[in-house]
């Protein structure tokens, strides 16, 4: 189950949007399998495995520069930081 903000973000993208990604993502694995030789169904585990890896890192990267911003507007308004 999606969490209850991303369900609503992904409610109001157009459906014409979600066909072009599953287009090209249909493209994508089907050409990495014809040029590797592997299973199609190998090429789209494997690319699901990355795709979670990399959203797992990107959000580790984005709180960490929320917590850096946070800690830099609070110590600019209390007077500890001047620009």
């Amino acid at each position: 189950m999606l969490a209850p903000h991303l369900h609503n973000i992904l409610r109001h993208v157009p459906w014409g949007a979600w066909a072009a990604v599953v287009r090209s993502s249909k493209w994508v694995v089907r050409w990495v399998s014809v040029h590797t030789g592997l299973p199609a169904l190998i090429v789209t585990a494997l690319l699901v495995v990355l795709g979670l890896r990399l959203a797992k890192k990107t959000t580790r990267f984005v709180a960490q520069v929320a917590v850096v911003t946070l800690a830099l507007v609070a110590a600019t308004s209390l007077g500890w930081i001047r620009w």
